[in-house]
């Protein structure tokens, strides 16, 4: 009971410090209550700094801007500066960059078949893709001019490269 009735004082009084406080703030909050205050010590701090009254500003002299005297800024005249005219060249064309030397290197030579009618070899390319392709025919840009029972002529434009079944001194 008695701990009620010191919670219920406790309440009130908070309630009577709060309509208090409000009463006494209740036109504060429509201007700073320093306001004139502040005016006044802003006037006395610039009059001490400066001597007396505020200083106005000053403009300098006309002699010293002597390019606005030369050229005033709202003339007819004054335009701004023309560019150079652009001297027509001849159009660069670039050439297209040479194609990639293409080698046999990295073409493999798998198997070879050669009959009566038909010759033919089985060549795995550089992305792994194997192949057969008749004497004549192309892989790639390579074109299989011979096909011999271990080994395939390939031409390419002005080159010509050999693929062979066997590396050199095995086989025939």
């Amino acid at each position: 009971m008695i701990r009620l009735v010191m919670q219920g004082s406790l309440v009130l009084m908070l309630a009577i410090g709060l309509i208090f406080q409000g009463v006494t703030l209740w036109d504060t909050w429509q201007a700073p209550a320093n306001a004139p205050v502040a005016v006044a010590q802003a006037k006395s701090r610039s009059a001490n700094q400066s001597g007396g009254e505020p200083r106005s500003y000053v403009a300098p002299k006309l002699e010293t801007h002597q390019q606005t005297l030369a050229r005033p800024l709202f003339v007819d005249g004054r335009r701004p500066p023309q560019p150079k005219p652009v001297v027509a060249t001849q159009p660069i064309v670039k050439q297209p960059p040479p194609p990639p030397m293409v080698t046999l290197d990295r073409y493999r030579l798998l198997g070879v078949h050669v009959d009566s009618s038909v010759r033919r070899v089985l060549i795995e390319t550089p992305s792994g893709v194997q192949t057969w392709v008749m004497q004549g025919g192309k892989i790639d840009e390579w074109t299989v001019t011979t096909v011999e029972d271990d080994r395939a002529q390939l031409s390419l434009r002005d080159r010509s490269g050999e693929l062979r079944l066997y590396p050199k001194g095995i086989g025939g």
